[in-house]
């Protein structure tokens, strides 16, 4: 098998996860800044595709609490849309429903610093997010 790929696509940055090669675990990855150029993020994401040996994609989806979509939602289908341009492996969403949160509670449990939560928080969101893809049975 090869790796899967996960995304916490933010405004400011691109949180990062990995899958290990058997796709049982979820790696934190780094977490990209975005200056604002869209092209130059696929260019960056196609390097990390090629580098880690990706084969699938996921995307968090940001959406309400109850399931409908917000501005958030179509910033990142608009992202995925362009991904899916640049790319030619599968993309799949993820409910990213309280991830962010998570990730600040794991954070915070572990006594990390407030600079490195702002510095990691999108990545550690992305191993969430991969986490819940790989537990679903249709994902192995």
């Amino acid at each position: 098998m090869s790796k899967i790929l996960a995304l916490d696509v933010g405004e400011k940055t691109i949180g990062i996860a990995l899958s290990d090669n058997e796709r049982r675990y979820a790696l934190q990855g780094e977490t990209i800044r975005r200056n604002g150029n869209p092209k130059e993020d696929m260019a960056t994401l196609r390097e990390l595709i090629l580098k880690n040996d990706i084969t699938e994609i996921v995307v968090g989806l940001p959406t309400n609490k109850d399931g409908t979509k917000n501005v958030s939602t179509e910033r990142v289908e608009t992202f995925v849309a362009k991904l899916r341009g640049s790319v030619r492996i599968p993309i799949h969403y993820e409910d990213e429903t309280l991830t962010t949160w998570e990730a600040t509670q794991e954070m915070l449990a572990s006594g990390k610093k407030r600079e490195v939560h702002k510095a990691t928080i999108d990545s550690v969101a992305a191993v969430f997010i991969l986490e819940a893809f790989l537990h679903r049975p249709q994902s192995k």
